[in-house]
C-alpha cells in the first residue's frame, strides 16, 4: 500500500502546531467583548483628560468635535469612501465618518465604549448614519488607541 504525498506534510504541521503552541494563540476578537466594539475600562473618573487626550490626537488626523457631553464625545471628518457612501446614502451626498466614545462610569472607573459610524447627509435634509461593524483593522486600531489612552490616564502621563 502507498503512503499518500501529504501525509508527511500533515505530520510537519502537527507537530509544529505542539511544538509552538503560544505562536498560534489569537487575540480574542473585540465581538467577544460585552459591546462588540472597542472597550477598555480605565481606573479613573476623569473624563475630561480622557477626552482633552482623544480631541488632541484626532484633530490630527482631520477629525472635528460634532458633539461634546458629559456621557459622549463624537468626532467626525469628511470622507470620500465611496463604497460605504452607498449603503448610506447617495454618493453625491456629504459623507462623514464619525467616531462616538461613551463614557460609562463604574464606581472608581470609567468604561470607555467606542462606536465607529457613517453619517450622510441626504437631500431635503435628512441625515443617514450607519454604524460600521468592523471587527478588523479599524476595530484594532481604536482598540489600540484607547488602550494607549488607559495607559496615558492610569500612569499620569496624559497630554504629553
Amino acid at each position: 500500500m502507498k503512503a499518500h504525498k501529504g501525509i508527511p506534510a500533515l505530520f510537519f504541521l502537527g507537530f509544529a502546531a505542539l511544538a509552538f503552541p503560544g505562536c498560534a494563540t489569537q487575540p480574542a476578537e473585540i465581538s467577544q467583548a460585552d459591546s462588540g466594539k472597542p472597550n477598555v475600562v480605565i481606573a479613573s473618573r476623569d473624563v475630561d483628560t480622557m477626552k482633552s487626550s482623544l480631541i488632541s490626537e484626532m484633530v490630527g488626523f482631520g477629525y472635528h468635535v460634532d458633539k461634546d457631553t458629559p456621557s459622549l464625545l463624537e468626532l467626525s471628518r469628511t470622507t470620500t469612501d465611496t463604497i460605504t457612501a452607498h449603503a448610506v446614502g447617495t454618493v453625491d451626498s456629504p459623507h462623514e465618518r464619525v467616531i462616538a466614545y461613551a463614557f460609562i462610569k463604574q464606581g472608581v472607573s470609567t468604561r470607555v465604549i467606542v462606536d465607529l459610524l457613517m453619517r450622510a447627509q441626504l437631500p431635503g435634509g435628512q441625515v443617514d448614519t450607519m454604524s460600521l461593524n468592523d471587527n478588523g483593522t479599524l476595530y484594532g486600531l481604536i482598540q489600540k488607541q484607547i488602550e494607549r489612552l488607559k495607559e496615558e490616564v492610569e500612569t499620569g502621563r496624559s497630554g504629553q
